[in-house]
């Protein structure tokens, strides 16, 4: 089974939401964020280095506003990170009526467009994220779909990942 295939099962929706939920400090919120996320990752058909690169920017909201991440607004700031992350990384980006039917219409076309332009005012326009923050993040991701199941069910890690790690790890032995 392809990585890309794994995206799509509910298990990795909620590899994610646990991700996030440890990141806002509330356990409480993990079923309710892997529901909405089965729902865009099996629609967009999301490729897992876009989903990385969405977990990455949204970390940055972290470092670029103090105690701005919440239960309450998660969701919201993970869907914004992950239609800047879809659009940048895709040849076929959508557009924003596009993105409010992916989200079942939870978000009118006018919502999407303020909350787009008011997260990258938060980060700053930044929206560059290193492969190696990538590649932790899919490190971390499929370590969380890992968690808790029979061996012969959990994904390996991709050797691109192992790659680029290892590649960190050397270069840091050799530059203590």
């Amino acid at each position: 089974m392809s990585l890309m295939e794994i995206v799509r099962k509910k298990r990795m929706s909620e590899a994610v939401a646990k991700y996030l939920s440890t990141l806002v400090k509330d356990k409480r919120i993990q079923d309710k964020l892997a529901k909405f996320f089965v729902v865009i990752f099996r629609r967009l058909k999301v490729d897992p280095h876009v989903v990385a690169y969405a977990l990455c920017l949204l970390t940055r909201i972290q470092y670029n506003k103090t105690n701005s991440l919440s239960s309450q607004n998660v969701k919201r700031y993970f869907f914004t990170a992950m239609l800047l992350a879809y659009n940048m990384l895709t040849d076929t980006p959508y557009d924003l009526p596009s993105w409010s039917i992916i989200v079942e219409e939870s978000y009118s076309v006018d919502e999407i467009q303020l909350m787009e332009t008011t997260y990258l005012d938060i980060i700053q326009w930044n929206t560059h994220v290193y492969n190696l923050d990538v590649s932790r993040m899919l490190y971390t991701l499929i370590g969380l779909y890992n968690q808790d199941i029979q061996p012969s069910d959990q994904v390996p890690i991709p050797p691109e990942i192992i790659k680029t790690l290892s590649l960190v790890s050397d270069a840091s032995a050799r530059h203590p």
